[in-house]
């Protein structure tokens, strides 16, 4: 797996393209804390959602379009922040 992309990945673990969507969340946690990938972040987290409103005082439930433009600012360390925003709750 060391040399794999996240979506090879995440096709080897669930077998077939057709399960990728509904198991995204699993691969991005296999990369973080199995691969100890530094750059992953999960933006359906429900976690992860919640610390960012909680940081940045936003009033909705932001869409997975703004969570991933917002953590490109941490890259090359999504996964870090991940552990400080999962922390905070």
């Amino acid at each position: 797996f060391k040399q794999k992309t996240a979506y090879e990945i995440r096709l080897s673990l669930v077998g077939s393209e057709m399960c990728i969507r509904d198991s995204v969340w699993t691969a991005q946690m296999f990369l973080m804390f199995t691969l100890g990938r530094q750059d992953v972040f999960a933006p359906l987290d429900l976690g992860l959602k919640n610390a960012m409103i909680k940081l940045y005082g936003w009033k909705t439930l932001p869409d997975k379009e703004k969570l991933e433009k917002t953590a490109l600012k941490w890259s090359p360390y999504r996964t870090l922040a991940s552990l400080y925003l999962w922390r905070s709750l």
